[in-house]
């Protein structure tokens, strides 16, 4: 389902706040997610309708940011994205991992955790006055 969303996703220890306006997004379940030493968080991902983009559509789907969204308490973070792989099964279906570096916690997503995809994201970062 695509449609548009805003997010407020807060900085811990701090009074700053990122608005996040997502147009267009889509949400893909994580199958998967691990550290890697040179590489960071890595998340995978996998689904019938990336079966039928090109690796170019997928990359640009997945653009410079993402947001991961806990379905279960609907915290949301943002996470800036270093490199996309994309490779193909022996059945022909794509799976796609997504290298987050230190923008994210591995801690940060939790089992049930989607990971939000646009081709445009906004951020807006304010600050609360005391």
């Amino acid at each position: 389902m695509w449609s548009a969303m805003s997010y407020i996703i807060t900085h811990p220890n701090s009074s700053r706040f990122n608005s996040v306006s997502i147009v267009s997004e889509k949400l893909y379940k994580i199958q998967d997610w691990f550290e890697h030493d040179k590489f960071g968080v890595i998340v995978s991902i996998a689904s019938p309708e990336l079966d039928k983009l090109s690796n170019d559509e997928i990359k640009n789907l997945v653009g410079d940011c993402v947001v991961i969204k806990n379905t279960d308490s609907q915290e949301t973070k943002q996470a800036q994205v270093f490199d996309i792989s994309i490779s193909n099964s022996i059945i022909d279906k794509k799976n796609v991992n997504i290298s987050l570096g230190n923008s994210i916690k591995l801690s940060d997503i939790k089992p049930n955790s989607d990971i939000v995809l646009s081709e445009k994201i906004l951020v807006t970062s304010f600050a609360l006055k005391s």
